[in-house]
């Protein structure tokens, strides 16, 4: 039987304390080193995460500044277009207006002169006033007018006869009534002037 060697003994458990301590050692460096990289990653993610939101947060107020320039943008279209669009039928009613106007100056024969041609932009009525060499005159100019297809009725309102030296005249005024649905106004007149206009004495 081999004998007892106590340093022996000693040195095998200093050994294998010795390389319990080693790994010990190895595992708290491995920990150490994971909860480092663990560490690292958490706050390499936090700071991307914080770069993407301010990123993000530039982005949507760039977003709405760009919104809110379309917007005024959008807003100056519209009063540009409401501007044009009014404009438009300012100009369509005064072409109406003067076509009207043009159409009763059209009609008016030889012995018959106008002073005055009024309309209120939202009244229906033309209101005629002039002179004339007769009654007979006056019968013509009014049968012409009646004859316009943009009038619904034509109307003396009131004569008076007056004397200039030796010339007597009869100062007239009408009242003509404007069709609300009316034909092409450029139709109407061009249809009058080689029946009506053609003929005046």
């Amino acid at each position: 039987m081999r004998p007892f060697n106590f340093a022996e003994s000693k040195m095998t458990e200093r050994n294998y304390c010795r390389a319990q301590m080693n790994r010990y050692m190895r595992i708290m460096c491995l920990t150490a080193i994971v909860a480092g990289l663990v560490a690292i990653g958490s706050y390499a993610c936090s700071r991307r995460t914080h770069d993407e939101d301010v990123r993000v947060k530039a982005e949507l107020a760039a977003l709405e500044q760009q919104c809110s320039k379309a917007r005024q943008e959008i807003k100056s279209a519209k009063t540009v277009l409401c501007e044009y669009e009014w404009g438009k039928q300012l100009s369509h009613k005064s072409e109406v207006r003067l076509a009207k106007v043009n159409a009763v100056i059209d009609c008016v024969p030889g012995n018959v002169w106008l002073n005055s041609i009024d309309n209120a932009p939202s009244d229906p009525l033309l209101t005629v006033v002039g002179k004339a060499i007769s009654f007979d005159a006056l019968s013509i100019y009014t049968d012409r007018l009646r004859r316009l297809a943009m009038f619904d009725d034509v109307r003396i309102v009131n004569t008076a006869v007056g004397i200039a030296g030796n010339v007597r005249f009869l100062t007239f005024s009408l009242s003509l009534k404007i069709r609300q649905t009316e034909s092409p106004i450029t139709t109407v007149v061009s249809s009058i002037r080689p029946s009506v206009v053609g003929e005046r004495p």
